[in-house]
């Protein structure tokens, strides 16, 4: 036994010889520290600060805990793992705006260096092996946001001019120190010394507040791999967005860096890609804005109270963003009833353009004229029906402040009587019949009236789609020569600069396969018809159309609202 006491006491005097000397142990908050011994601190020690936080004074002291403290508080290294006797200076009854609080707390600190010496204010102390630390002093400045101050953040290129994406040609380089091992920090550091941040115009307080953890959360969501601080930089550009704050009224402003990857070039094949609100858009949307409202033509509200903010990116398959500028822009919203078309241009890195042009109605509480005959429709849901009223070119209507775009096309609710009844009611007239989209373009000669048979959409002669429709059985006049646009067959409509889809208007001849019946719906055939026999020609309308049995059918011949017709599409060849 005695033996066995000297091998033990042999142990621990060696232990001791290698381990570092703790003269005491404090508790702490969430973590253990071993503190430096008296007369052993370091002699350079690391200096860790807090930073200031800002609130909205909508925060109230009692909200100044110990769970927000370590939700909010940031340190120039490690963070705050937990926290204790936190007492706000003075202890205010309310926080408010404009105001600074000295507040102060007890913390353990996480995410240091193992057994490296810091120093907070007047205290030295060591982390522990795992980079921990206990019962540290805190104090940092509280500033709430004075909401009624005036100023706004911007940001602007190297040359002071105001931007919201930063138009480099190639992407900003990010020049990381070890080029083999790009980080978080030096991303950052990159797309910040491309721009001038401004809390305002008169040299007010503010920064940049995006942290690396927002840049990392950044790159994830476009698939760029990160792994700790380092980050897989692309072959291709990326985006970062840096968001600038004003620190006394707390209003934000956010501007877009094309950052240049690890190939030699970011340029694309493709052409650039024009979105609205970052989804798709086509050519000729409407939108209707209030009488007097702002206009801008990249970010303006509509008279429904909707944001469309314009942004373009560099091709359909490469998100990185590309410049966009109003290249037309006539809009003047002082009187209601007046129409402009706006037309915007894209560029992308590799110097390819193209352009995106809308039309603006301006609507006021007077009553505005009609510009084209034009049936009315009633809404439900997402569902057009026609309505028993009509409009002639020329008629006066009020004009209510909601729109609706379905399928493509855009509606606005209207009234005879009063702009409260519009905005009341669910009577809706397309928005195009407001404008004077298609101004005659002369005479045309040798022209043709046939019923539309399946609603058709009006492009120019480019094949682009104007916004607004021929609806089905409504009469239409055509120049009856076959023009072929992109490779598909149109005709022009009668002194307008417009095309419709052949198939729409006279069909295609197709052949039975089969001996087939006509059909009004899924689950009924159309009163008064018979068989039709094998190796009988039939004119159909229109792409086939699936009914509600997941059966697929064209819209044939004699087809009308009191006399559906339809045939199953497997019959034809």
């Amino acid at each position: 036994m005695k033996k066995n006491l000297r091998l033990v006491s042999v142990a621990a005097a060696a232990l001791l010889a290698v381990a570092p000397v703790a003269t005491s142990v404090v508790p702490t908050v969430g973590a253990n520290v071993v503190q430096a011994a008296a007369g052993d601190k370091s002699s350079d020690p690391i200096s860790l600060s807090t930073e200031d936080v800002y609130v909205n004074n909508t925060l109230k002291p009692t909200d100044v805990n110990p769970a927000w403290v370590e939700s909010n508080l940031k340190l120039n290294e490690g963070r705050v793992s937990g926290a204790s006797d936190v007492t706000i200076q003075d202890k205010p009854s309310t926080l408010e705006g404009g105001k600074s609080y000295t507040v102060t707390a007890n913390v353990a600190l996480a995410g240091l260096t193992g057994y490296k010496y810091y120093k907070m204010g007047d205290k030295t102390f060591q982390a522990g092996p795992n980079g921990t630390a206990g019962s540290v002093n805190v104090s940092f400045k509280l500033t709430v946001f004075d909401q009624n101050a005036a100023g706004n953040p911007y940001f602007t290129d190297k040359n002071n001019n105001p931007i919201s994406i930063v138009p480099s040609a190639n992407g900003i380089a990010v020049n990381p120190k070890d080029p083999k091992n790009p980080t978080l920090s030096d991303i950052l550091k990159a797309a910040e010394g491309a721009v001038n941040f401004y809390p305002d115009s008169n040299g007010g307080s503010g920064s940049i507040i995006t942290t690396t953890s927002d840049i990392a959360t950044q790159l994830k969501a476009q698939n760029i791999t990160v792994k700790g601080d380092n980050v897989t930089l692309p072959s291709g550009s990326f985006n970062v967005t840096l968001t600038g704050r004003n620190n006394t009224n707390g209003k934000t402003t956010t501007v877009t860096v094309p950052m240049k990857g690890t190939g030699a070039s970011t340029s694309t094949a493709g052409a650039p890609v024009i979105k609205v609100n970052s989804a798709n858009t086509t050519n000729g949307q409407y939108y209707q804005v209030a009488q007097g409202a702002a206009f801008d033509p990249l970010n303006f509200v509509d008279s429904n109270g909707v944001r469309h903010q314009f942004t373009a990116q560099q091709s359909s398959n490469n998100p990185t963003v590309a410049t966009v500028t109003a290249t037309s822009d006539p809009v003047s919203t002082s009187e209601s009833g007046r129409f402009y078309t706006v037309t915007l241009t894209a560029t992308g890195m590799n110097g390819k353009t193209s352009t995106l042009s809308y039309y603006v109605v301006i609507v006021g509480n007077g009553s505005q004229t009609i510009k084209a005959d034009t049936p009315a429709y009633h809404i439900y849901g997402n569902n057009v029906e026609k309505a028993s009223t009509s409009f002639k070119a020329g008629q006066t209507v009020y004009v209510g402040n909601e729109t609706r775009e379905i399928n493509k096309v855009s509606y606005s609710k209207v009234s005879t009587t009063s702009k409260a009844d519009a905005n009341s009611g669910n009577l809706w007239i397309p928005t195009s019949a407001l404008t004077t989209n298609s101004p005659s373009t002369g005479t045309d000669t040798n022209t043709e009236t046939h019923p539309v048979m399946v609603d058709s959409r009006a492009y120019d002669k480019n094949g682009n789609y104007l916004g607004h429709m021929y609806y089905a059985y409504d009469n239409i006049e055509i120049v009856p020569t076959v023009v072929t646009i992109n490779g598909k067959t149109y005709y022009k409509v009668a002194n307008k600069d417009e095309y419709v889809r052949v198939t729409n208007i006279t069909g295609n001849k197709r052949t039975l396969r089969h001996n087939a019946y006509i059909y009004w719906s899924s689950y009924r055939r159309t009163p008064g018809t018979g068989k039709m026999y094998k190796g009988q020609t039939v004119t159909t309308y229109g792409p086939q159309m699936r009914f509600k049995n997941g059966k697929k059918y064209y819209r044939i011949e004699g087809c009308r609202n009191n006399n559906k017709r339809y045939i199953k599409a497997v019959n034809f060849y």
